[in-house]
């Protein structure tokens, strides 16, 4: 709000009379109606129409109108989504006639476990060591996608009498780096790993 006051020259706590704290009464939170303007885009150049119940700053009497585009412009900026990178270290093995032919059929079938949302792809690390990784902006959609894709390498891999050992538990390695950060903050925890 600091920033957008500052781009349309508007005094900082008339902003916050005239979008901020009305914003506050009606979702809870601002930040939480900035997600829903995000997620609606197309709606917030207009602020006179109240018949769409998406408009967030319908109701409102915005001081000046640069105020608008400013605002759709920082929170666009800030809120943009990122997109999460989730992943589950895999050991696969098959010491039949079939070999390294049933692991290649196997990985390629839990690829196929991808979705438009969700695209998997799975890479060697060392033999038998491989990584299935995946990118994806809804972390519970993408969880249960590798999960999926797991799934189907093992039942792949244990129809060709091979082996598929979870080395790492499906995770999103993001919260991982953050909880090594806050743990080394405290070292008296560490032992809790």
């Amino acid at each position: 709000m600091r920033h957008v006051a500052e781009k349309a020259k508007v005094p900082l706590e008339e902003l916050y009379t005239a979008i901020g704290w009305p914003l506050y009464k009606k979702y809870g939170h601002a930040y939480d109606a900035f997600k829903i303007a995000i997620t609606y885009s197309p709606c917030l150049y207009v602020i006179t129409d109240n018949s769409q119940p998406e408009n967030v700053f319908a109701g409102l009497t915005i001081p000046n109108p640069a105020v608008i585009p400013a605002l759709t412009a920082q929170i666009s900026r800030r809120l943009t989504p990122q997109p999460a990178k989730i992943r589950a270290d895999i050991e696969v093995t098959c010491f039949s006639y079939d070999g390294i032919d049933a692991i290649k059929t196997a990985l390629l079938a839990g690829e196929k476990m991808s979705t438009e949302q969700c695209p998997i792809k799975v890479k060697l690390v060392a033999p038998p060591l491989y990584v299935v990784v995946a990118n994806t902006l809804d972390k519970d959609i993408g969880l249960a996608t590798v999960r999926s894709g797991v799934n189907k390498i093992r039942e792949v891999v244990e129809s060709f009498s091979g082996e598929l050992h979870i080395k790492m538990e499906v995770f999103i390695p993001q919260w991982m780096c953050v909880l090594m950060n806050s743990l080394l903050w405290y070292p008296s925890q560490m032992t809790l790993l």
